[in-house]
């Protein structure tokens, strides 16, 4: 039996949304552990600071990414180095909230 157009866009819904979860599950587990790192230095909002610019400025240079059509790869840069943004901000303002007074 012959797979249906509304049966792909089903499973593709699906792969999307497990894809989601996913990636939404490694970022938790990452800023989680980086939060943890950074609150075992002597001063946990500027060890976060200097971590996480690094992230910054490595993202920043050119990237390479196998397999990626090369029209794609300023595209696929762009979002990474927001994606590196992100995280790094969600590290930063957690250290803040819980590191010590």
């Amino acid at each position: 039996m012959e797979t249906t157009v509304e049966e792909r866009l089903r499973r593709l819904e699906r792969f999307r949304y497990l894809a989601l979860a996913r990636i939404n599950l490694l970022q938790t587990l990452a800023v989680g552990a980086w939060c943890n790192i950074c609150l075992q230095a002597p001063d946990p909002n500027e060890y976060a600071r200097i971590v996480t610019e690094a992230w910054k400025a490595g993202a920043s240079a050119p990237q390479s990414f196998p397999g990626v059509d090369p029209g794609h790869l300023d595209l696929l840069s762009q979002e990474y180095e927001e994606a590196v943004a992100a995280v790094a901000n969600q590290v930063v303002a957690h250290v803040r909230k819980m590191a010590p007074k």
